[in-house]
Order: structure tokens, then C-alpha cells, then sequence
């Protein structure tokens, strides 16, 4: 009985004395440099004691020593250290290690590490230190709505549409008169003369809109409105339907709503002539009285002149400025001015419709999704 105690008292001092034996897993010497970090991995079985010998070759500090569980449980960290001595750290479970050495920013540093491992017992005396990757699948799961196309529904509505009752034209007389513009030896009066025409403005609402298309002027010297209605009157009288209705007897009427091409004007030898300018506003209106530079739709040295404007200024307010250039006589212009304007009529209708609208039901999913990850894993 002595014998097997004393056996295996023996056999308990000669496996402590050699489970507390480390085995050396890197002795090295090498240069971190600056601002750099310097990583080593390593495998350790349950139940392992790593053993951690460290120090700076001229005993200054480097930045951290961290030593790592992976893949992010820190087990021991220091910082400005510059020797360590038999630091020992723990295997609760088999893994992979990091031993992480980080260099000042602005230094480099010779160091020596020694990183050895004690076995739990006999049975891990041999393991593996190695290390090698895996890749690692994750996958997830996501809820989600989505609207799934069922079928589809004719749905009747009441669509309201904006439709044109009535459309016609109706002039509006704008100017229609004589102007005495005297000579330019009278002492009196001015050889020059004006006249507004203040064109209508346009007018919209939801019912209706009454657009100002076009204006047209008349200029004869000497002529009167009894003339020019003799000179036009066959014009009118070939118009038959509506259109008498628009000019009844007016001719610059008939010419401006695009009704008659041409208007007869005299234009006799003996008939004195005028300077005429149409200028687009009372600043122009201005200049051309004190003689000086201005802007003008249109001017000429007439006896008689008609012209119709369509496409712009159709809207505010022009001068139609004269000048007599006759030295002892004074003249008589006469002058007229008409608009045209387009009145439309508007209703709203109702009509019944129909409409195909789609029909969805709400459809709850999941949708997958699966991330790849590579580790460090013991060899063994």
C-alpha cells in the first residue's frame, strides 16, 4: 500500500513539474516602425496559460500591447509600455489569439517578444498552434409588405369638361376722328399732333374671354368718314351673312377681322401729305414732339395709309403722333382706329365615364439575405 502512494505522489510531482514547463511559440527580435502595428496570431487549446515576455531594446515605451481573443474579446491591453514579464492570460476555450504591438507615431522601436504556451495536461501537450480562414455564412430575414396585382375593377366616374358654346368677333371703335395739325410757320400752334389709342383690355374668367386679335388704323389727309364709307361701299356690299353683321358699315372693320383684303384710299397729286408715326407709349410720344430719337411700329410720309396689326401689340396703349412739314398750310387728317375682339363662350358638361382601376390585395413577406464572413479558426 505504501509502495502505490508513494508511486503515485511521485507521478503527481513529475506531471505538475512538467505541465508547468512552458512551450516557446516565438522568440523574436524585430524593428516596429513608426506609426505602425505589428500583428501575430496564434491557436491555444482550453485550458492553456499563455506566458507573455516583452521588452523595448532601449527601454522606451511603445504605444499598446493588446492581446485579443478573436474575433474581438480583449483579454489584456497596456499602453506605453516597454517591458513585460511572464504575463500569464487564461484559455477558457479553444481559439485564436491576436498579439497586437503598436509603435509611437513618430518613433520606431526595436522590440523582443517571447509568446509561450503550458498545457492543461498531457492530452494538449501536442496541439496545433496554427491557424487557417474560414468563411462563415450568415443569414437574415427581412419582413416586408408588398401589393400583389388581383384583378381589375370598371369603375364609373362623372368627368366635367370645359366646352366652347360660342365663338364670334365684334369690333370696338377706337378712334374715329378729325385732327388739325398746323403749319410750321405758325406761331400759335405746334406743326406737330397726337392722338392715344388705348386698345381694349383682354378679359378671362372661367365663362368666358374676350381677347383683343387684331387692330387696324385708317390715315388720309383731307379725307373725311363720309368719303372713306363712299369709297368702300361696294366692299361691304358684296359681304353677305355674318360677316355684315361684324362690319355693318365700317370697311376698317371688315379689313382688321381679316374679312376684306384691301380698303380703297385717295391718293391724289395735288393732295398735301403727312409725317405719321405709331410709337408704343408716352415717352415715345414725347420724343418724336421735341424732335429727338424714338421707337415706332410703324411710320411714313403719307397721303393715306391703312395697315392691321394680328400677332403683338395687341394690348395697352399707343400715340399716333403727326407732322406737317408744310411751311403755310395747315392740314386736316382724319383718323380712325378699330379693334377686334374674339369673344368665346364656355360651358361645363357633364359626361358619365368609365375608368378600369387595378384591384391589390397586401401580401406580407420575408425576404433573405445572406452575408459572408471570413475568421480565423484553430487548425485543429
Amino acid at each position: 500500500m505504501k509502495k502505490i502512494i508513494i508511486f503515485i505522489t511521485l507521478l503527481i510531482s513529475c506531471f505538475a513539474a512538467w505541465a508547468q514547463t512552458p512551450i516557446v511559440l516565438m522568440d523574436r527580435t524585430f524593428k516596429l516602425k513608426a506609426n505602425s502595428t505589428e500583428e501575430i496570431y496564434f491557436s491555444f487549446a482550453a485550458g492553456d496559460q499563455i506566458v507573455i515576455d516583452f521588452d523595448e531594446s532601449n527601454n522606451k515605451p511603445i504605444k499598446q500591447i493588446d492581446v485579443i481573443e478573436q474575433p474581438s474579446s480583449t483579454k489584456f491591453s497596456s499602453i506605453n509600455i516597454n517591458s513585460l514579464t511572464s504575463k500569464t492570460i487564461h484559455v477558457h476555450q479553444k481559439g485564436v489569439y491576436l498579439f497586437r504591438l503598436t509603435s509611437p507615431v513618430l518613433a520606431a522601436r526595436e522590440c523582443h517578444i517571447t509568446i509561450s504556451r503550458i498545457p492543461q495536461s498531457s492530452a494538449t501537450a501536442n496541439f496545433n498552434t496554427n491557424w487557417k480562414w474560414i468563411t462563415k455564412y450568415d443569414t437574415t430575414w427581412t419582413s416586408y409588405k408588398e401589393d400583389s396585382l388581383v384583378g381589375y375593377d370598371n369603375i364609373p366616374y362623372t368627368e366635367t369638361v370645359r366646352e366652347v358654346v360660342s365663338r364670334e368677333l365684334r369690333p370696338e371703335q377706337v378712334v374715329d376722328r378729325n385732327i388739325v395739325v398746323h403749319s410750321r410757320t405758325n406761331l400759335d400752334y405746334s406743326p406737330k399732333a397726337s392722338v392715344a389709342i388705348t386698345l381694349p383690355q383682354n378679359k378671362i374668367s372661367h365663362n368666358q374671354e374676350d381677347i383683343v386679335v387684331s387692330w387696324a388704323y385708317y390715315i388720309s389727309v383731307g379725307d373725311n368718314s363720309n368719303n372713306f364709307f363712299s369709297r368702300n361701299k361696294s366692299s361691304i356690299q358684296n359681304l353677305t351673312g355674318k360677316a355684315t353683321k361684324i362690319i355693318t358699315t365700317n370697311a376698317l372693320v371688315g379689313y382688321a377681322a381679316n374679312l376684306i383684303t384691301g380698303l380703297a384710299i385717295p391718293n391724289p397729286e395735288d393732295q398735301e401729305d403727312v409725317v405719321f408715326a405709331i410709337v408704343p407709349n408716352a415717352w415715345n410720344k414725347n420724343n418724336f414732339m421735341q424732335g429727338i430719337g424714338y421707337q415706332y411700329l410703324k411710320r411714313g410720309n403719307i397721303k393715306s395709309d391703312y395697315y392691321k396689326f394680328t400677332d403683338n401689340n395687341l394690348q395697352g396703349e399707343y400715340y399716333l403722333c403727326l407732322y406737317n412739314d408744310n411751311n403755310f398750310r395747315k392740314i386736316d387728317v382724319y383718323v380712325q382706329v378699330v379693334a377686334i375682339i374674339e369673344t368665346t363662350v364656355y360651358q361645363d358638361v357633364q359626361y358619365e365615364r368609365w375608368k378600369t382601376q387595378p384591384r391589390y390585395v397586401t401580401l406580407n413577406k420575408r425576404r433573405m439575405s445572406v452575408s459572408s464572413t471570413q475568421v480565423r479558426v484553430p487548425v485543429e
